[in-house]
C-alpha cells in the first residue's frame, strides 16, 4: 500500500464536504475551521477514520431538551465559572483535548453528578472528606444536535465499544496522546456538533452531557435560581 499522507491533511479534506445544519442548509469547512490536536498533543492514529464515521453521523444528531446538573468546588460555584467550560479547556476532559475548546459537563441526573465529581477528586488523589464541600447546580439545557455516544448503532458506525469509550483517557493525554474520547469529541466540535451525550464512566448506566458552550447561544441554558449563586469567584480562606 502507498503513502497515506499527513491524517491531518486527510481529516481536512474530509471536513471540506458540505454538512446540513439544524436549518436544514449547508455549511463548510470555513464556518467550523479544522483545529486538530492541541498543546502538542499527538493525534488520536484512528483520527482520519472516525472523521469520516462522524461526518456520516450528522444525519443522525438528535435533539435533547432537559434538565442536568453539576457538582461544582465551591470556589467556583458563581455566575462567572459554572458555565463557561474554560476549566476543561485548559486541563482537558474526557471529550476534549487539552488547550483546545471549551466543554461544559453535566450529568442527566443528580446521582451520575456526585460520583463524577467525587470520581474527578479521586483522580487527583483527594480524599474524599478533603474534597468537600461541594454544590449542587441544576440547569436547563435545550441542545439541538448531539452526537449521541449512548447510542449502539453510533457506537457501531464509528467503530468503537461502550468499554473502549470508558476507558481512562488521562494516561494518554499525559503520554502526549489524545485519548480516543478526545479525538471523538474534536472531530464532532469540529464537524458542527453542539455537544454529545455520552456513557457515565463513573456510575454503571449514568449518563453525562459535554456540551460546546460557543456551539450554542446563552439561552440555550439556563441556571436553576440563578439568583441564588455569586456573581463572582469567592475567595477562600486557606490555613
Amino acid at each position: 500500500m502507498g503513502d497515506r499522507g499527513d491524517p491531518d491533511d486527510q481529516a481536512r479534506r474530509v471536513l471540506a464536504a458540505p454538512r446540513i445544519t439544524s436549518g436544514g442548509h449547508a455549511v463548510t469547512a470555513d464556518d467550523f475551521p479544522f483545529s486538530g490536536p492541541h498543546v502538542g498533543l499527538t493525534p488520536h492514529p484512528q483520527s482520519t477514520r472516525l472523521a469520516a464515521a462522524i461526518q456520516q453521523s450528522l444525519p443522525q444528531a438528535i435533539p435533547w431538551k432537559n434538565d442536568a446538573f453539576r457538582f461544582a468546588d465551591l470556589a467556583f460555584a458563581n455566575l462567572q465559572d459554572l458555565v463557561t467550560g474554560e476549566g476543561s479547556r485548559k486541563a482537558g476532559g474526557s471529550w476534549n483535548p487539552k488547550g483546545g475548546f471549551a466543554t461544559l459537563y453535566l450529568s442527566v441526573n443528580p446521582e451520575t453528578a456526585l460520583h463524577e465529581v467525587l470520581a474527578h477528586h479521586r483522580n487527583q488523589l483527594l480524599p474524599d472528606v478533603e474534597a468537600t464541600p461541594v454544590t449542587l447546580a441544576g440547569f436547563r439545557v435545550d441542545v439541538r444536535r448531539l452526537l449521541d455516544m449512548t447510542d449502539r448503532r453510533i457506537r457501531r458506525l464509528l467503530g468503537v465499544t461502550g468499554k473502549e469509550i470508558r476507558e481512562p483517557w488521562h494516561p494518554h493525554q499525559h503520554a502526549g496522546q489524545e485519548a480516543i474520547t478526545q479525538a471523538i469529541g474534536r472531530l464532532a466540535y469540529e464537524k458542527g456538533f453542539q455537544g454529545l451525550l455520552v456513557p457515565s464512566a463513573a456510575l454503571v448506566q449514568g449518563r453525562n452531557l459535554a456540551r460546546f458552550p460557543d456551539r450554542l447561544d446563552a439561552e440555550d441554558l439556563t441556571i436553576v435560581h440563578e439568583e441564588r449563586f455569586p456573581r463572582l469567584r469567592l475567595r477562600l480562606r486557606r490555613k
